[in-house]
């Protein structure tokens, strides 16, 4: 399957031409652009073709973490640090990568675990490696196709907090676009001890990374997961069920027009959405829109929206004294949270 997927994308280089031609076809899906726009962040310095994962250092939102010389096995994971605007809205990057590493024949899936272990999925062997926290060598190497995920994998991913079914390790197979359910357990040592997976959903086939989209995001209506479909060309969205598994029917077209869609994530800073693609360049996008994953902190309800609902319940707690209303968290309540308050209400957040 290597050889296929590297045909695969030397005939979508071929058709479009040039790398101009390719950023300038990535469009938004209809149900989006009017809430979302792109910006292509171009090439990372000295990372080798084709791009793979992709994943945030742990307690450093500046630090980039991402795979290069993807499902090789010269494959490494690499660092760079990352260029933001005053809105912290990442731009670039500041400066050449480093080779950060171990992650041989890294695909799709990039995930720092809670507890600081790395997981990386590994095609076209069906495998996921694992780094202890605070490690960069695989200390544990999973035998995905024991286990029962159809050879062989793409993508990973931990469901994070506030979402349906947080904290279930989810993983994606590249050939057949099934999506499975693996429990586990934690070792001693902090790494992932997985059990028989559970068939949950069947997708296209050829997914690569998914993230969960940030309550409250335009567009979309309920609980959704982001999948980058690499041989479809394109970012679609699925709703999730209570478990955190994407519902087939519920498909729309989030970004198309790409060439190799592969590994993403979600920036805790600002909430944009961020996906590298395999081929085409190897190159990141930004997908800006959606809300700070931290949410409006004025919406008490938290039902997305700001509404005189919020502002009595907070009018509520302020006159009991209740520390509910220590709007800005110093451990008193006074004035200056209720004038903290009213300044988030009246802008909206």
């Amino acid at each position: 399957m290597l050889h296929t997927r590297s045909s695969h994308v030397a005939l979508v280089v071929g058709l479009a031409g040039s790398l101009a031609s390719l950023a300038g076809a990535q469009t938004l899906g209809p149900s989006f652009v009017g809430d979302y726009s792109l910006q292509d962040l171009g090439s990372v310095s000295d990372v080798p073709a084709n791009y793979g994962g992709l994943a945030l250092k742990p307690g450093d939102p500046n630090t980039l973490i991402i795979g290069g010389g993807a499902n090789g096995s010269l494959g490494a994971a690499y660092r760079v640090g990352l260029t933001r605007d005053v809105n912290n809205h990442i731009t670039g990057f500041s400066g050449p990568s480093v080779r950060y590493g171990d992650a041989l024949y890294n695909d799709g899936g990039f995930v720092f675990a809670p507890n600081g272990t790395f997981l990386h999925t590994m095609y076209p062997f069906n495998q996921l490696g694992q780094w202890k926290p605070g490690t960069t060598t695989d200390a544990l190497v999973v035998d995905l196709t024991a286990l029962g995920v159809t050879a062989s994998v793409g993508g990973v991913g931990i469901v994070p907090p506030n979402q349906p079914g947080a904290g279930r390790l989810k993983i994606l197979s590249y050939n057949s676009g099934q999506w499975y359910d693996a429990p586990y357990t934690i070792g001693p040592d902090g790494l992932f001890l997985l059990s028989a997976v559970t068939l949950k959903a069947s997708l296209v086939a050829n997914p690569e990374g998914f993230v969960y989209v940030p309550k409250c995001s335009p567009g979309f209506f309920v609980p959704s997961v982001l999948v980058c479909e690499y041989a479809q060309g394109r970012v679609s969205t699925y709703q999730i069920t209570a478990e955190g598994d994407p519902v087939p029917a519920t498909r729309r077209d989030f970004v198309i027009g790409l060439s190799g869609a592969e590994g993403c994530f979600i920036d805790p800073l600002t909430g944009d959405f961020i996906f590298g693609t395999y081929g085409g360049g190897s190159r990141l996008i930004r997908v800006t829109g959606f809300p700070n994953p931290d949410g409006c902190k004025a919406d008490l309800n938290k039902d997305c929206f700001v509404t005189g609902d919020d502002y009595d319940a907070y009018v509520l707690m302020f006159e009991a004294g209740d520390i509910g209303a220590d709007y800005n968290e110093d451990g008193f309540v006074t004035g200056d949270d209720f004038d903290a308050f009213v300044e988030d209400f009246e802008s909206g957040c």
